[in-house]
C-alpha cells in the first residue's frame, strides 16, 4: 500500500471520512488488550487515526485523545461520540463501527494535567493500560516532545503491568528503506524507562522512513504491541535491533 489518504483539515466535516488503511487486515494478536492512542487524529497527518484502526482490527479496545481545538475545554474530558463531527469524533465513530468498544477523549497535551486525566479516563473505562500509543509531538512552542510524553508515561505506568508496552514516535533521518520499530527510544527519562521496565513494560518507538504510507507505520506500532518477552526488556540492556516492517 502507498500513498496517503486526503486527510482533511481540523475545521473540515469529517462525515465523509472512512476506513484511512482499508488494506490492512488484522490477524487478532492484540485480542483483548485495551490502548490509548494519543495525538495525530485532529491535526496533522493522522497517524493516531490510521494506528487507532490498526489496533482495533488486531482485537484491541481502544481509547483516541488529542486536542480537538474546542474553547473552554481544558485537560481532558470524554466525549459523545454520537456529538459534534470533528475528527477525534469521526474516528471513534469508525472504531464503534468496526466492533471494537472506544472511549474518545479531548486531551489538552499542553498541560501536565491534560495527559494525566486522559490516562486517568481510559484506566477508568477499561480497567488498565496494555498500549500506551503516541503519534505526534508537541505543537511548537506549548511544550516540548520530552514533557507530554513523560507526562503520558508516568500516569500510565501505574496502570500497565507485564506485557504492556509504551510506543513513541522517534526519528533518525528517514534515510532507511521501510519503517523501522525497535526497543529503544532516546525520547523519556531514563529512570522512568527503568522504571516501566521494572514492571515489565516495553519501551519501544517507531520511526518513519520517507514514502512509508499510513498502513506501513501502524503496522510498526502493531508490531511492537504485539511482542512479549523482547531480550533486554527487563534488564535495561539494549532492545534487538529494529524490525523493518512492510505491508
Amino acid at each position: 500500500m502507498s500513498g496517503r489518504p486526503p486527510w482533511r483539515s481540523p475545521g473540515a466535516s469529517t462525515t465523509g471520512l472512512g476506513d484511512p488503511i482499508p488494506g490492512y487486515t488484522g490477524s487478532g494478536s492484540l485480542r483483548g488488550r485495551r490502548a490509548l492512542v494519543v495525538g495525530g487524529v485532529v491535526d496533522g497527518a493522522g497517524l493516531g487515526r490510521a494506528v487507532s484502526v490498526a489496533l482495533a482490527k488486531e482485537g484491541a479496545v481502544v481509547a483516541v485523545a488529542d486536542s480537538t481545538g474546542r474553547s473552554g475545554l481544558p485537560g481532558a474530558w470524554p466525549l459523545d461520540h454520537r456529538g459534534r463531527d470533528d475528527a477525534l469524533l469521526a474516528t471513534a465513530r469508525l472504531l464503534s463501527a468496526l466492533g471494537t468498544r472506544t472511549l474518545p477523549i479531548h486531551c489538552d497535551l499542553a498541560t501536565e494535567g491534560g495527559c494525566r486525566a486522559a490516562v486517568a479516563h481510559t484506566a477508568l473505562e477499561f480497567g488498565a493500560i496494555d498500549v500506551l500509543a503516541v503519534c505526534s509531538g508537541d505543537r511548537p512552542g506549548e511544550v516540548t516532545r520530552l514533557s507530554s510524553t513523560t507526562w503520558l508515561a508516568q500516569a500510565a505506568r501505574v496502570f500497565m503491568t507485564g506485557e504492556a508496552s509504551v510506543i513513541l514516535p522517534a526519528t533518525d533521518g528517514g534515510s532507511r528503506n521501510g519503517t523501522a520499530a525497535g526497543e529503544s527510544v532516546p525520547n523519556l527519562p531514563g529512570p522512568l524507562v527503568e522504571a516501566l521496565r521494572e514492571r515489565g513494560v516495553r519501551v519501544g518507538g517507531v520511526s518513519p522512513a520517507k514514502g512509508d504510507s499510513p498502513a506501513d507505520i501502524a503496522a510498526a506500532y502493531v508490531a511492537l504491541a504485539s511482542r512479549s518477552g523482547a531480550p533486554g526488556a527487563e534488564d535495561g540492556r539494549a532492545g534487538p535491533e529494529p524490525l523493518h516492517i512492510r505491508n
